[in-house]
């Protein structure tokens, strides 16, 4: 069973591979063990009466720890422990921070030697199908992002491991229902797919295509899951700014009701990582990273070089869209709040593509040229800005749901129209904002792109 340590609604220190700062508050039954005495990067956390050195395991040993013959527990920060004895059972640890998430089972009475179902489930994503067997102490995890790149081919081979490694640790906290999960392994899975297609040209095979639906599928499949996540963080504070207005039952009601669609969209998502095709998805996709079909371009391009190629193609279809969107502005159609939407959209997504690819590179230990950071941060900024006028579509939607599937009832129809009404003017505000922001990304003729 999952345990959440920390007190309700204590912040915890997570951080994301685009290197934001996450704040994890309680959340059902996780556990998240912060800088815990004894706990060392192998996931070793000594208990009272736990030898605290173990060179090795057997079948003997109070604690054995499991692994696959090639060790990918240990690289992607997964520590699997069994404790025999009365008080023992089995410890699953997913390292992060200082600190590490945990679950834990207890020993199977008839089997006690063993691995549950339930957790050889859990690790699915990360064993890829491969026995569990005792292994010797984790060790070390080797610190990113390593040596310095030279060449393209290996800034894009160290770029998708990484993003690859992300996937599959997101993958297991899916499972896990660690709070924030769902968002980051969607952000993962575009990080990855952006990453793919702002450096098409420097892959030689088919697979890429494959993988690029395999990663679009999975966003699609985790964004109700998403949505509702935006929903119910954007519901309180608008509660709250209508006052008097609305009244506590009606508030709790629906604060209520958006949690239950939370937990219910959440399920879906962890049943989806849990079948077969995403296994096999995922399989294929840490196959691919492991053996990158690199063109010889990308072996004769500097790291540094291909990194602002990688932006440049990026930040030239935030351009299209913000352009395509600018001219739908001067059209005469701009009464049109939803056409208006479909566009501030399109230019989001290619903006958020941007930072997915900067971060990306960032990470991997790469400076792009001067000219690239800054457009890339611009686009950051727009991303940012056009993001607070959709997730309160996100919101708009949801209220809107909301009083379809009231109609003909005694709810309070007064209170949840006029927070409909007021969601509807933020997004008709929003869109108005939108089109100047989007005109600050459109491009100056002149500038060094070099």
């Amino acid at each position: 069973m999952l345990q959440k340590a920390s007190p309700s609604h204590q912040n915890q220190p997570c951080q994301n591979q685009l290197g934001e700062t996450m704040s994890v508050q309680t959340h059902g039954s996780v556990k998240y063990i912060d800088q815990a005495p004894g706990l060392d990067p192998s996931g070793r956390a000594p208990e009272t009466g736990e030898a605290e050195e173990a060179e090795s395991s057997s079948e003997s040993d109070p604690t054995a720890f499991f692994d696959t013959e090639d060790h990918a527990l240990a690289r992607y920060g997964v520590v699997l422990r069994r404790r025999a004895g009365d008080d023992g059972g089995w410890r699953l640890l997913v390292l992060e921070g200082d600190g590490a998430w945990e679950t834990t089972m207890p020993l199977l009475k008839t089997a006690p030697e063993r691995i549950p179902a339930a957790l050889l489930r859990l690790l699915e994503g990360v064993s890829a199908g491969s026995e569990l067997s005792a292994v010797p102490a984790p060790s070390e995890l080797p610190e990113e992002p390593g040596p310095a790149l030279e060449t393209g081919a290996e800034l894009l081979t160290r770029m998708i491991a990484q993003l690859t490694g992300e996937l599959v640790r997101w993958d297991l906290k899916v499972r896990l229902d660690v709070p924030d999960a769902v968002h980051q392994m969607r952000v993962t899975a575009r990080s990855l797919r952006s990453v793919l297609k702002a450096g098409k040209r420097f892959f030689d095979d088919d697979v890429v295509a494959e993988i690029e639906s395999w990663l679009r599928e999975l966003g699609r499949s985790l964004s109700e899951a998403r949505d509702a996540e935006v929903a119910l963080e954007m519901l309180p504070d608008r509660l709250e700014a209508c006052g008097d207005a609305v009244g506590t039952a009606f508030a709790d009601r629906e604060l209520a009701e958006a949690e239950a669609h939370l937990r219910t969209t959440s399920a879906a998502a962890r049943r989806h990582v849990g079948r077969s095709e995403h296994i096999a998805g995922l399989a294929r996709v840490r196959s691919f990273a492991a053996d990158l079909p690199l063109s010889e371009k990308a072996g004769k391009l500097s790291a540094r070089k291909t990194a602002n190629k990688l932006l440049k193609r990026s930040l030239k279809k935030t351009r299209k869209a913000a352009a395509r969107s600018a001219e739908f502005e001067r059209t005469g159609e701009a009464a049109d709040t939803t056409a208006r939407l479909v566009h501030l959209h399109s230019v989001r997504k290619a903006a958020k593509r941007v930072r997915y690819v900067a971060a990306a590179v960032d990470r991997a230990g790469v400076v792009p040229g001067a000219w690239v950071r800054s457009a890339g941060e611009e686009a950051k900024r727009v991303q940012k800005a056009l993001g607070e006028t959709m997730d309160a579509m996100v919101l708009e939607t949801w209220l809107r749901r909301r009083a379809v599937k009231l109609h003909g009832s005694r709810s309070d129809h007064y209170a949840l129209g006029m927070l409909h009404g007021a969601e509807m003017e933020r997004v008709r505000a929003g869109v108005e904002q939108g089109a100047d922001v989007i005109r600050e990304l459109l491009p100056d003729s002149g500038q060094d792109q070099n």
